[in-house]
Parts: structure tokens; sequence; C-alpha cells
């Protein structure tokens, strides 16, 4: 053989393997499910945010029963076997603006949009340059918007933000009164944005002569006020009907075996009697440097954690022992690495050991819970998928990176969440940290914000260890704004373990499980190399520090004395020092 064609047999074999590499290494996109309308979720190259963006919008629209193929606009094309499908049978689609607002959409893809009848919806992009005869275009940029007119309401922006302004070629009056898409009218304008100097329409659609519908937005934006104009108009996108209501939940957070049982015993008597259902994250090994308690060490605890079982309490496995590194329980994370900001090594055995060993403890003492919640709402993708394997259901908001701790407060449940599948009740209301007056009148305005979205959900924690007037004025604030209390136990959930299962419906708890010994528990995961070594520069870093202080101190001791011997010295005999 040739060097020629050694050197060609090399570089393809070469190709070969990094085509396996990479097909082991990057998540499959999901199988088409043909029971599910497709949608194409276009997005474009570019920084970390690209992919944040992205995730951030599958989660808001695959909650709405659709069949997403996400769609990297610059690096793939229509004619490929994997996307051939996708594209013949989307039924909708859907554009994101680049970070910038600087990308256009390619030449190949716009043809796509232009020769499909699929409802599309284009967020942030001018959908007059895609899509001809439509009734507005958005060219110019509204400067600085500060404010959200939605439905009457004004909410004003956390951030001001540059929002492309939509011009609107036939408008109506009173364009904030809009009706369905049906309407004969051919523009309907569904929120505004306002800079205090000029107001322009944020979100507008329109049906073409043939029937296709096409939304647009000002600006596609992931988080905040207008992402939940966003999603609200998304159930007008999807002809989705519903009545107004906003859900909302109270969990009782970080709950582990050093907690004051009386506190819990407290929290339940006020909740139920105000017949308000609620939740607790139970950590059942709690932790601190060598220092280790189990749950079933504290008797009492889960003698008061029963009670509130019963009570109609849905507990829910707020991680093993809520650390990672040697930090204490509640303080630290456990299943994403906050120094190295990325996944824990050996990250599938140390899910499942830890999660196998967290629902052993609570089975074995009678407490069942029906979801899991990862401390800090931290964990990759694929972390997400191990613990898919034992739960349906996530209390708690997303992380939606695998390199840098970004989460998304959703304002409603998220179904076929790019996460692993699971579902997900999040909590965007925020928590009670401390005694400060105004803690509890901004998360009440956190709530009211959520209801910007016509059918939404929002949730709030509060810790045991606060005194309970806070938890009361939460309480009253949040029965005055009429939310609907959401009982986990009236959907369905499962929790799947190698004892047996728990579930949930209709406001029952089922537990199908065997009888469970404490020596029967599973041994905890060993250190990862990686976690041995960072504990190892973590202590060095102390006894480094700890010798320098030691010998500072031992100094100044030192010259202290040295200071005293020399004033002795100079005092005149028998007088004092001037």
């Amino acid at each position: 053989m040739t060097w020629a064609k050694s050197r060609r047999l090399a570089l393809t074999m070469l190709a070969v393997l990094v085509y396996l590499y990479l097909s082991l290494q990057c998540p499959a996109v999901h199988a088409q499910d043909q029971s599910r309308p497709g949608l194409l979720l276009m997005y474009h190259t570019g920084y970390e945010n690209e992919q944040v963006f992205m995730r951030a919008a599958f989660n808001l629209l695959a909650t709405f029963g659709v069949e997403i193929t996400p769609v990297n606009l610059e690096e793939q094309a229509p004619g490929e076997a994997s996307l051939r499908e996708a594209v013949e049978h989307a039924q909708y689609m859907v554009c994101l603006q680049d970070r910038q607002g600087t990308a256009s959409l390619p030449d190949r893809w716009a043809r796509v949009i232009r020769t499909s009848s699929a409802a599309v919806y284009f967020m942030g992009d001018d959908p007059g340059a895609v899509v001809s005869g439509l009734p507005f275009t958005a060219v110019k940029v509204l400067p600085s918007a500060t404010k959200l007119v939605i439905r009457g309401e004004n909410y004003p922006l956390d951030v001001a933000l540059d929002v492309r302004e939509i011009q609107v070629q036939v408008r109506r009056s009173g364009t904030l009164q809009a009706r369905h898409v049906t309407d004969p009218l051919p523009v309907q304008v569904w929120s505004e944005v306002s800079n205090g100097s000029r107001t322009s329409p944020f979100v507008v659609s329109t049906r073409s002569a043939a029937g296709r519908v096409v939304f647009a937005c000002g600006r596609y934006v992931a988080f905040g006020e207008l992402s939940y104009a966003i999603a609200d108009s998304l159930f007008e996108f999807f002809c989705v009907k519903v009545q107004p209501r906003q859900d909302a939940y109270i969990r009782i957070e970080d709950v582990h075996p050093m907690r004051d049982p009386e506190e819990i015993r407290k929290i339940t008597a006020f909740l139920s009697g105000e017949q308000i259902p609620f939740l607790i994250g139970v950590i059942p090994i709690y932790q601190s440097g060598g220092e280790q308690v189990k749950l079933t060490d504290r008797p009492e605890l889960v003698r008061a954690l029963q009670e509130a079982q019963e009570k109609g309490a849905t507990l829910i496995l707020h991680g093993c022992t809520h650390q990672y590194y040697d930090t204490e329980t509640g303080e630290g994370y456990e299943f994403w690495d906050s120094v190295n900001k990325g996944p824990i090594p050996d990250e599938e055995q140390y899910v499942q050991d830890k999660l196998q060993r967290g629902l052993h403890i609570l089975l074995e003492n009678k407490l069942y819970p029906a979801a899991f919640e990862p401390p800090h709402y931290a964990m990759t993708r694929h972390g997400y998928e191990v613990a898919a394997k034992y739960f349906s259901t996530v209390v708690g908001n997303l992380q939606l990176t695998d390199t840098s701790f970004i989460t998304m407060e959703p304002p409603y449940p998220i179904h076929h969440s790019f996460q692993g599948g699971m579902t997900f009740y999040p909590e965007n209301g925020g928590y009670v940290y401390d005694e400060q007056a105004m803690v509890v009148p901004e998360m009440l305005a956190n709530m009211k914000k959520v209801q910007i979205v016509r059918r939404s959900q929002t949730g709030a924690f509060f810790h045991s260890y606060l005194p309970l007037a806070d938890l009361q004025r939460l309480v009253k604030g949040m029965q005055a704004m009429k939310l609907t209390f959401f009982n986990l136990r009236n959907v369905e959930n499962t929790v799947t373990t190698p004892w047996g299962t728990i579930t949930t419906r209709e406001g029952q708890l089922h537990a199908d499980l065997q009888t469970l010994q404490a020596d029967t528990l599973p041994a905890p995961a060993a250190p990862s190399r990686a976690q041995k070594l960072s504990n190892f520069v973590a202590w060095g870093v102390v006894s480094v520090v700890t010798t320098v202080i030691a010998v500072f101190l031992v100094q100044v001791r030192l010259l202290r004395r040295r200071r005293r011997s020399r004033l002795f010295e100079e005092r005149p005999e028998g007088g004092e020092s001037q």
C-alpha cells in the first residue's frame, strides 16, 4: 500500500472514530412522535447564550404538546436525512433571533418558511424580510423600552431593553382588546412596549388569505416580563383556550435531620388549618465535615414529617445530603460541581447512588416522596436524564446549560421538558430569606408578574427555622391575590425505586413498596478522584492561611512584649512615662 493510500485510510478511520465519539457524547434529539404535531425550533449558531435561548424556548413550547426538532440555522440544512421528515411534516415553526439581533435567516431556511403552510412565529426577526404581503414589519428599533402593557395592565421592566418596533400598516382602535385569530381584521395586537415617549406593539399576529397564521414579537427574551408576554401569546399561537387562573404552591425547604420537629408541627398545624396543601423538601442526611446524621437517627422529626404527610403535605426528595465538597448540608450543591463549573465526575453512577440512598432512607421511615428537587436547582441535562429513571416530576426551576449555572423560571408547569422529558413545577415567587419587612411584599410582586400569563403557576418556599409570622404574612398576601393553591397529589406523578413505586393521582398518594430495613441501605458513593483532589487543595489552602494567621498573631504578640519592655526601660525610676 502506498503512503498516500495509507494516509487516506488513516484519515477515514479517524473521521469514523470522531463521528462515533460525537454520537455517543451528544444527546440525541427525541425520535419523531407522530401522535404530536411537529414543530421546527430554529436558532442561530453563537455563544452559549444561543443554546440557553433555544432550551428556554423549547421548554415553553413543549408544554403545548408539540414534538420539537431543534434546528441550528447555520450548521444544518433542510435536505439532511435527519431533518427531512421533520421539515416535511412540521405544522409549526418558531424562529429565534440571535443574541445580538444581527444575524439574518439563511436563504435555504427562508425558502422553507416561505413555501410552508405551517404556522410561524418570528421571535425578534423581521417577518417582512421572509414572508411577503404581511400587514406588519419590524425594521426600526424602539430604544430602551421600560414598560410592558398587556390586557390593560402596566408592568415595569426590570431592565430597559432595545426592542424591534413593529409597524402595523392597518391598526384597529383599542388594539389591546384582541380577538381570536379568526377575526376578519388583519392584525391582532396582544401586547405593547413603551419607553415613555413612544409605544410599539410587542406581540402581533395575522392570518393570511390562505389561512396561514403568522406571529411576531419585537425581541426574543428568555427571562422576565417580556418572556412572560411571549409565553402568554403561545396560547393564541397554538389556539389553546383556557380560563384565566393562577395556581400557586408553598414549599417548606431544607428539612434535614437537624431541624426542630416542633417547627414542622407548627407549620403543619397552620397550613392544614387554612386548608392549604403544601410541599416539604426533605434532605435525608445531614453532613458537616466529619459529622453525619441520618433522618433515621431523629425519630421525633420522622414522626413530625409522618404527621404532616397524613395531613396532606407532599414530600419532595431534596437531594441526599445537599452538599458536594466539605460544605454543610443545605449550603452546597450536590449534583453540580460549583468549583469546576460542570458536571460531577462519574455523573451517572454518582446521581444514581445518591438518589437510591436518599430514597431508601425516606422509605424505611414510611415517608413517601412524590417528586425530586435538585439542591439549588443545579443539574446537567444528563443528570436530569438519570433522575428521570426514578422521578417523573421535578419541583423547582430548570438549569439550562451544562457549562454554567443558569436557571429558567417558567410561568407555568413545563411538560415534555428538554431536561430529561420530566414535568417541572416552577418556583418563580422567591423565598423568605430573612426577617426584613420588604421580603414578603417583593415575593408577592413577583407572583403578580406571573399573572401576565393567562394560565400560570407560581411557587415560593420558606425555611422552617424562620418565624411562623413570616409564613402567615405570605399566605395572607397570596390569599388576597385570590391564588388557587396547588396540590401536587391532584396530578399524576410516579416515583420508581428498586423497592417499588409511589404514585399520586386525584388527591391520593399510593405506595406499593416492599418492607425496608436499615441494614440494606446502599453504601454511600465513594468520593471521585476529582473531588478528593479538590478537597485536598481546599484543605491545603485552609492550612496555609491558618499557618500565616498564626505566625502573624505570634509576631504581633512578640512586638507588643518588646514594646512594653522598651517602655519600662525608658520610664524614670519611681515615675511614669510621658
